[in-house]
């Protein structure tokens, strides 16, 4: 949940398993003003201010990414609507926070995955 203000929302993950990231975006709805994803060892996957329409990054070659590696995502919102906001698909009176990846795995398979809290 948002609640009415400035606030920033976040979620780690942690990989089961190496991954060969081949690119990154954000999801957020309107009241989202800042989308930042970072690793543990400090690298950032994904930084935006784009709610709309956030252009995607692309990794080239993909970035190596250890199994164990933490993945932090957060979302800064400035609530103006006076009410606490919770997850669901209206972009004006929801919000969300997701993080969509795509990678690959040792084995070569493409996946894409979103992270979503």
């Amino acid at each position: 949940s948002v609640p009415p203000g400035m606030s920033t929302q976040s979620k780690t993950y942690t990989l089961s398993q190496d991954i060969d990231m081949m690119g990154s975006a954000s999801h957020m709805h309107k009241q989202g003003i800042h989308f930042l994803a970072t690793t543990s060892t400090g690298q950032t996957l994904y930084d935006g201010t784009e709610w709309q329409e956030p252009p995607p990054r692309s990794f080239d070659p993909p970035l190596h990414l250890t199994s164990g590696t933490r993945i932090t995502w957060a979302c800064t919102y400035n609530n103006t609507t006076g009410n606490t906001l919770t997850f669901g698909v209206s972009a004006a009176a929801n919000e969300m926070c997701i993080f969509p990846g795509e990678f690959y795995n040792s084995t070569g398979q493409q996946i894409t995955y979103q992270a979503v809290f």
